[in-house]
């Protein structure tokens, strides 16, 4: 497993030091959002079709990449000239690393889709079939069972 360039792995523990495990629910609390100082700048980008894929693959095929830079609240590229707006500064995805075994899941599930030869699939085709999330329960937790 590969870590994020800019935020990396963030442990999380509980008031007693004890870290947070599959299945836990977090709340997040976001204090400050914004870029560093002195790097005001953020990327969008659109894989080739040939060479990793993505949602957009099939309405875009070729790679392609846009270089924002921030002035105040306003965002703008020089690969897209002639283009300024008001920028929306924001996490991205935060999530949590799956479980061990719902790792082995997803790998499973991968291995099976490659030996098909790459073939796409549409989500509405599969959705149904994959276990996206662990929702929150309270089955087997003795602080609920009162």
């Amino acid at each position: 497993m590969q870590v994020h360039y800019l935020s990396g792995p963030i442990r999380i523990v509980d008031t007693n030091g004890n870290p947070a495990e599959p299945g836990d629910l977090l709340a997040v609390e976001i204090c400050n959002l914004g870029p560093l100082p002195g790097d005001e700048w953020g990327f969008a980008a659109i894989f080739d079709r040939e060479n990793g894929r993505g949602f957009l693959t099939d309405h875009f095929p070729r790679a392609t990449k846009a270089i924002w830079y921030f002035e105040g609240i306003y965002a703008y590229s020089p690969h897209i000239p002639g283009v300024r707006f008001p920028g929306l500064v924001h996490p991205g995805i935060i999530g949590t690393v799956p479980s061990k075994e719902l790792l082995n899941i997803w790998n499973e599930r991968e291995r099976k889709l490659e030996e098909t030869g790459h073939q796409s699939l549409k989500l509405c085709e599969v959705l149904h079939t994959r276990p996206l999330a662990n929702l929150p329960s309270t089955k087997g937790d003795s602080r609920w069972n009162s």
